[in-house]
């Protein structure tokens, strides 16, 4: 008698990578409109962010491996497709060209900020940056244009970026580029997040 084998739970797919090169707008436009966008092999144009931000910098002009998802922007929206990206690198590695090897995905966490010290004996000795502890264990030097000072205990949404090493000296651990800080406690309400679309193929 054969028996049978019980039923496995289903396997997610894996995400889908597209191949595309990373534009930024020259000069911000109206609005201080200054697009991100993703330029596909047949031309289309996917928008990535509206400010030409420090952290896509390094990607630009670059063929790029990306994951992500297309969404439906809320409020005020340029017309064009909509991409929030999961995952971001280069085609070609190329160590030391940028700050960066790679964009993650946006997180929220909750954590607190602490003043941390540079090595004695370092460039920056007698210095301290601001290091975000959070609750699930790992610390992250943050980036970005609005970094909280030390001594808070907030909840952070940002981008998470695994460092070039060879690119400069610096201290181990991941970069966290903030993107906004809210009270510890805060919830955050999913009727407001964007609504993901499947994307023009």
């Amino acid at each position: 008698m054969t028996t049978a084998s019980p039923p496995q739970p289903p396997t997610s797919a894996a995400p889908t990578e597209r191949r595309a090169t990373l534009r930024i707008d020259a000069q911000p436009g109206g609005k201080r409109f200054q697009g991100v966008w993703l330029e596909l092999p047949d031309g289309k144009r996917w928008v990535l962010d509206y400010r030409a931000r420090e952290l896509w910098r390094a990607f630009a002009d670059h063929e790029v491996v990306v994951t992500g998802h297309c969404y439906q922007p809320q409020g005020q929206a340029i017309l064009a497709t909509h991409f929030e990206v999961e995952r971001l690198r280069r085609a070609v590695p190329v160590r030391g060209a940028g700050p960066y090897l790679e964009i993650g995905p946006t997180r929220v966490l909750r954590g607190t900020l602490v003043a941390t010290p540079a090595p004695p004996g370092s460039k920056l000795a007698g210095t301290s940056r601001t290091v975000f502890h959070a609750d699930d264990g790992e610390a992250y030097q943050l980036v970005g244009d609005q970094v909280p000072p030390a001594g808070a205990i907030v909840q952070i949404r940002g981008r998470v970026l695994a460092p070039d090493m060879s690119f400069v000296a610096r201290g181990d651990g991941p970069d966290l580029w903030v993107l906004d800080v809210r009270d510890p406690d805060a919830v955050r309400d999913p009727e407001h997040e964007p609504a993901r679309t499947d994307c023009p193929e």
